[in-house]
């Protein structure tokens, strides 16, 4: 059986939350202890979002999908997140 977190019991209940590796690297831990296999990414400098639609806070909490946040800053978002790795891949890190 995993471990299970009990950081990821707030307000009486279980829930789904965003931790960092070392390496800083984001994944999402299930209540029951196990890492979730989807794809997160940071949108804006306070907010992610994961590759199944859901939203956290920079605290890793869950929330509703932030108000005023547009489709083009999501896209720009991913845009710049290609270009990170195209670098990173040139510069070989």
């Amino acid at each position: 059986m995993p471990n299970i977190v009990v950081s990821n019991f707030i307000n009486e209940r279980w829930v789904d939350r965003l931790y960092q590796n070392f390496n800083k690297s984001v994944y999402l831990l299930k209540p029951d202890g196990k890492v979730d296999p989807c794809k997160v990414k940071k949108v804006k400098s306070k907010y992610y979002l994961t590759s199944t639609g859901k939203w956290f806070n920079s605290a890793g909490l869950r929330i509703d999908e932030p108000a005023g946040l547009v489709k083009s800053e999501i896209e720009q978002a991913e845009t710049d997140a290609k270009f990170q790795k195209l670098k990173q891949t040139i510069r070989g890190n």
